[in-house]
C-alpha cells in the first residue's frame, strides 16, 4: 500500500493507511475526506501520542474468524515487524523456493518459518472443519438408521394389510391404489416425525450460528431436503412390498 517513491519515513508526520471502518470511527463522514488528514496516534507500548499523516485507504479487510467482527485498522510504514508478507507471480511452490533461497543471504541467523495464507485462514476454522466432519458421518449413520426403519414400517404395514390389499385387488385395486394405501399410512407416521424433529433441527442449527459476526441465511432447504429423502426411501420401501403382495394370489392371501 505504500509506494517507496513517494512515502518516506517522515519522524514529524508518520505516513499511515487507515481502512475504511478506521476512517468512520475516528469520524470522518467518507473514507474520501480521511486522505489527508492529520490525526493523532497514541502508541500501545508507552501510551507516546504522535501525529500521523493519512495517505490513503484500504478496504476492510477480514483478518480472522468469521466469529469476529471486523476492526479498525491503521497500517504503519514500519520496518521492525516479525512477519514478511510476499505476493508474487507464479505459483505458490515457485514463490516459496525464491523466498527459501533469499532467505539465508539476507538473514543467515534467523529460522525461516513460512506458511501459505490460506493455511492461516483455514486454522480459524480448524474446529469447524473436525465438526463438521463428524455431523456428516453422524447424518449418514442417522440416515441409514431412519432408512431402516422406514423399510421395516413399511413391511409391518403391508403384511397388517395382506388380506385387505388381497380383496382390493379383486375389487379392480391397480398396484399404484394399493401403494397409495401404505404410502398414506407410513407418509403420516414420518410427517408426525418430521414435525417433532425439524424445529428442533433448525434450533440447533441457529444456536450453532449465533456466535458468527457474519452468516449466511439459514438454509432451511437442508431441512425439506432430509425430510423429502425420508419420503423417498418409504417410497421405495412401499413399492417392493406391495410388488410383492400384488404378486401374491388372492385365495392364498386370504386363507393366511
Amino acid at each position: 500500500m505504500f509506494d517507496p517513491r513517494i512515502d518516506k519515513y517522515d519522524p514529524k508526520f508518520f505516513p499511515v493507511v487507515l481502512n475504511e471502518l478506521a476512517a468512520r470511527e475516528v469520524g470522518f463522514a467518507s473514507a474520501q475526506q480521511a486522505v489527508g488528514a492529520i490525526l493523532l496516534q497514541r502508541s500501545p507500548l508507552n501510551s507516546e501520542v504522535t501525529p500521523v499523516h493519512v495517505i490513503g485507504i484500504a478496504p476492510d479487510i477480514r483478518l480472522r474468524s468469521l466469529r469476529e467482527p471486523p476492526t479498525a485498522i491503521v497500517y504503519n510504514l514500519w520496518s521492525g515487524g516479525m512477519t514478511v508478507t510476499v505476493r508474487a507471480r507464479g505459483s505458490v511452490a515457485d514463490a516459496a523456493a525464491a523466498v527459501r533461497n533469499l532467505w539465508p543471504k539476507y538473514f543467515p541467523l534467523t529460522v525461516l518459518d513460512m506458511r501459505p495464507a490460506k493455511d492461516i485462514y483455514a486454522a480459524n476454522y480448524a474446529d469447524d472443519a473436525s465438526l463438521a466432519r463428524l455431523l456428516t458421518l453422524a447424518t449418514l449413520v442417522a440416515m441409514f438408521i431412519a432408512a431402516i426403519g422406514a423399510y421395516v414400517l413399511a413391511t409391518d404395514a403391508v403384511q397388517r394389510r395382506t388380506r385387505e390389499i388381497a380383496l382390493r385387488k379383486l375389487f379392480g385395486a391397480r398396484r399404484r391404489d394399493v401403494g397409495r394405501l401404505v404410502v398414506r399410512e407410513i407418509g403420516a407416521v414420518i410427517l408426525l416425525a418430521a414435525a417433532v424433529a425439524l424445529p428442533v433441527a433448525a434450533l440447533a442449527i441457529a444456536r450453532y450460528l449465533a456466535p458468527f459476526a457474519e452468516r449466511t441465511p439459514l438454509a432451511y432447504w437442508a431441512l425439506a431436503l432430509s425430510s423429502a429423502a425420508a419420503l423417498g426411501v418409504v417410497g421405495v420401501a412401499a413399492a417392493r412390498q406391495v410388488r410383492i403382495a400384488m404378486r401374491m394370489k388372492p385365495a392364498v392371501a386370504l386363507r393366511t
